[in-house]
């Protein structure tokens, strides 16, 4: 009897075990030992003499005979008394459930496909050629009213559309693979405090940057042909839970139109959308607390480690939302020697509310027209000023 009791607590204790530390708390294996097994020693005195041995003297009490009609378990209650056998019978009927790990339940090609669908290339030429070389990025289109996320390294292009009441950079969104012109845009947000950090960069487009507040929304206002009217609806993908965790090894699935090991005239006619799968390799906060806001995630090394990915898709491959968006890399003569990050809507959700007082979710909704037109007269102007300034100087 007591072995089949020993047996059981044994796996009970392996169960817990086994939780604690996929819970990732360290435990010291332990041995339990009935206490109806062993002796109590006398205790050593600080002299350091060695305990006394015990003498075993035990007394013989006879076993009386159970009747023969005795059931089972009126015998083990003869055995080992009725309160132990309460004791047990509830602690075995105290089944803890051991934590299941979550499983994919989306097909990998299912998030492909609709992750492609949403991503765009931005594409933008100099008017007139000269000072800049063509400008080849990414987007991911977030609301299918025809709303783009992209890096605001990438939008702040759309505000130099003219220079000196002349036309000065054309920018347009292409779709496809290959991919070809398909819609015009124009800024819905842009971050100012990215523009203000990294002012240099328009001119230098080599300058270092954290990837801190490096975001900026485009919204699609028609169509390049003329005889096509604006699609009512895009595809689109939806955003990451803001409230939901990133960790360390979560699938994602990462997508953009990769241009830097190709020439221009190859980036301008057969351009093709790329995404792999990969996983978190680690977490980032730009903050200077130790447990700071998630901000930035790191994906390694894939084949959109290059430029003309900024601005593209990283997606969650459990739920298909949009966990963030390319940003920077690190350096490395191929792919596979970088380092792809990308900045999370968590960021972005809470650099947003600091500069306009409105979360992601708030810049989406109502008349996003409106929206457009009202950065077009407020904000735009001033950076586009300041942009204006650097190019003169």
């Amino acid at each position: 009897m007591f072995d089949t009791i020993a047996t059981i607590l044994e796996a009970v204790l392996v169960a817990i075990t086994a939780i604690l530390a996929f819970l990732g708390i360290a435990t010291t294996q332990q041995t339990f030992v009935y206490i109806q097994d062993i002796t109590p020693a006398p205790q050593v005195e600080e002299s350091g003499e060695k305990p006394q041995e015990i003498e075993e003297s035990p007394e013989e009490v006879p076993i009386q005979p159970l009747p023969e009609n005795t059931t089972r378990a009126e015998k083990e209650e003869a055995l080992v008394g009725k309160d132990f056998l309460e004791t047990l019978q509830e602690s075995s009927t105290a089944v803890i459930p051991l934590p299941i790990p979550k499983k994919i339940t989306l097909s990998g090609v299912h998030v492909n496909q609709t992750t492609r669908e949403a991503v765009v290339n931005i594409f933008c030429l100099p008017a007139h050629g000269g000072f800049f070389n063509p400008i080849s990025a990414s987007g991911v289109i977030i609301d299918e009213r025809g709303v783009i996320l992209t890096n605001a390294h990438v939008a702040q292009y759309f505000l130099l559309e003219t220079y000196q009441d002349t036309p000065f950079i054309n920018c347009v969104i292409r779709t496809g693979s290959p991919a070809r012109v398909a819609y015009t845009a124009e800024p819905l947000f842009i971050s100012s405090s990215w523009i203000d950090e990294n002012i240099e960069s328009i001119i230098k487009p080599e300058t270092t940057s954290t990837g801190e507040n490096d975001f900026a929304f485009l919204y699609i206002t028609g169509t390049t042909n003329p005889n096509t009217e604006r699609p009512e609806s895009f595809p689109s993908l939806d955003i990451f839970p803001l409230s939901k965790t990133i960790r360390r090894g979560d699938p994602v699935l990462v997508a953009g139109y990769p241009a830097g090991f190709l020439g221009g005239i190859t980036i301008s006619r057969d351009l093709w959308v790329s995404s792999s799968i990969t996983l978190i390799k680690e977490i980032f906060t730009f903050s200077e607390e130790k447990y700071g806001p998630l901000d930035l995630v790191s994906v390694g090394g894939i084949i959109t480690a290059q430029e003309g990915s900024s601005g593209g898709a990283v997606v969650d491959m459990y739920d298909n939302n949009l966990l963030g968006i390319i940003t920077l890399r690190t350096e490395g003569d191929t792919t596979s020697t970088r380092d792809l990050r990308a900045l999370t809507l968590q960021h972005i959700n809470r650099s947003l509310l600091e500069e306009s007082g409105e979360s992601v979710e708030k810049l989406l909704s109502g008349n996003l027209v409106e929206k457009k037109e009202g950065f077009a007269s407020t904000s735009a102007p001033a950076l586009k000023a300041k942009l204006v300034e650097v190019l003169e100087n």
